[in-house]
């Protein structure tokens, strides 16, 4: 899938094993918040972008937890996915501002955009089926 990268697919095939465990074993950092009640996985991964580093100074005074920072310095979170994990087709990006932790906050948005996205794929409808319709006899109308 990949074949105007220069890349080894061994390097593909350990990002994409990882980021499947990140939501679909126990213990990933989005496994709490993967999608449920469906027939198909998601990848995913999480991260945070740091607003402000909590100094030395800080922590002197008892300062140690992002949660006890001012809104507007607490890190954002970050989570990305895709879906189907076997046959990707979707790919989502959720930033909450200010989130401070990446699965926590923003890996069960992307996996409820995912589940709504994956509900109106057309991939995951059952073919149609021309039996399926009633025969139809054109009549010939006289008047």
């Amino acid at each position: 899938p990949f074949g105007n990268l220069d890349i080894d697919q061994s390097y593909f095939d350990v990002v994409r094993a990882g980021m499947s465990g990140v939501v679909n074993e126990p213990g990933g950092t989005a496994f709490p918040y993967r999608p449920t009640g469906v027939e198909w996985a998601m990848g995913g991964k999480s991260g945070s972008s740091q607003v402000y580093q909590i100094s030395a100074e800080d922590r002197a005074r008892g300062l140690t937890k992002q949660e006890e920072l001012p809104w507007e310095r607490r890190d954002h979170a970050l989570f990305v996915s895709f879906a189907p994990f076997d046959n990707p087709r979707y790919a989502c990006a959720v930033i909450v501002e200010h989130g401070i932790g990446g699965s926590r906050m923003a890996g069960g948005k992307t996996s409820a955009i995912m589940k709504a996205v994956m509900e109106k794929d057309p991939a995951t409808r059952p073919a149609f089926d021309p039996r399926s319709l009633a025969q139809v006899n054109p009549q010939r109308q006289e008047g």
